[in-house]
Formats: C-alpha cells, sequence, structure tokens
C-alpha cells in the first residue's frame, strides 16, 4: 500500500510543470531577487538525480549566499561566497531552483 501511495505522489509531483530553474552562468544576474529564508536546490546534471544538495539562502555584506549542512565540515555553516561561484565549482551542478515557501 504504501509503495502503491509513494507511486501516486512520484506521478503526481512528475506532471508539475516546474517553473524558477536559472542556469548556473545566469545565477549572480538573478541573485538580487532572491530573498533570505528562500529554499535553494542545486540542480544535478546526473541522470535521473534533480537536486545535488539543498540550502537556505542568505544575503552576507550584500551578496547572495545560502546556509547548508556541509558534508565536508560535518555540520552547518554559511557558506564562505557567492552562491554563483559555489554552483560554477561543482562540476556536476547546472544551476539551482529557487523555493519561497507561502505561510
Amino acid at each position: 500500500e504504501r509503495v502503491a501511495r509513494i507511486a501516486a505522489k512520484e506521478k503526481e509531483v512528475a506532471a508539475r510543470n516546474c517553473y524558477g530553474f536559472i542556469p548556473e552562468d545566469e545565477i549572480a544576474a538573478c541573485a538580487e531577487g532572491m530573498q533570505p529564508g528562500d529554499i535553494v536546490g542545486f540542480v544535478s546534471s546526473v541522470d535521473g538525480l534533480d537536486i545535488a544538495h539543498v540550502g537556505i539562502v542568505d544575503r552576507v555584506n550584500n551578496e547572495t549566499t545560502f546556509i547548508h549542512a556541509s558534508s565536508t565540515q560535518k555540520k552547518v555553516v554559511e557558506n564562505d561566497g557567492a552562491m554563483a561561484d559555489y554552483v560554477k565549482g561543482i562540476k556536476k551542478n547546472s544551476g539551482v531552483v529557487i523555493i519561497r515557501p507561502q505561510f
């Protein structure tokens, strides 16, 4: 029963239109429209993997960056530098999606 429910949910999600993909070369130009608290999903170029990592958008010294759980540092950290630079530094990232929670 659970497998059927998961399959139904996956089918529903797959049918949704996705808006808001920002290619890596456009992130810097779009950064001002991002707000602290937005959720950032790092889009993967690996087949079968849509989002490789997630974080929360933040702004430090007028620079758009993010907070995330670092696998190398084994804790939650503020990224040191611009989000655009982070994405460009990871070969398997092709861009980001930004999700703004509605309360």
